[in-house]
């Protein structure tokens, strides 16, 4: 599952051109018939307090979905989260190709729940 991700993430990431004005990226889930179902948004709002931030698509790369079909076994909710929360984890931190997200904030979440900040920008160093 972590290729079938990785593989995804980086052409979307390079094959659309990210406005400087995005500050935040929402890795978005949900649940279909046959799997779980990924996309990716950015917005030009963040707000810590308030995930309704994610709303706000105010980019919205092509090849924008990716399926991932349930195993013999289906996993909950909450655990195809924590998996997705760790492989995007990874990917950020060690896949130079997605050097435009690691600079931005980044969630993962499923639609109707709470997001789970992954990664915050530079200007959260509080002094």
């Amino acid at each position: 599952m972590k290729e079938i991700i990785k593989d995804w993430v980086i052409q979307t990431v390079k094959s659309n051109s990210i406005p400087d004005e995005i500050i935040a990226f929402n890795f978005g889930m949900y649940e279909t018939e046959d799997g779980y179902c990924i996309y990716l948004i950015g917005s030009k709002h963040y707000d810590k307090d308030d995930d309704d931030w994610a709303c706000d698509e105010d980019f919205v790369p092509t090849n924008n979905f990716l399926i991932i079909p349930f195993n013999d076994k289906k996993d909950d909710w909450d655990v195809f989260l924590n998996k997705i929360v760790d492989i995007i984890s990874s990917l950020i931190t060690t896949c130079p190709e997605l050097s435009p997200l690691s600079s931005r904030y980044v969630t993962v979440g499923f639609d109707d729940g709470n997001l789970i900040r992954i990664k915050g920008s530079r200007c959260d160093i509080e002094f």
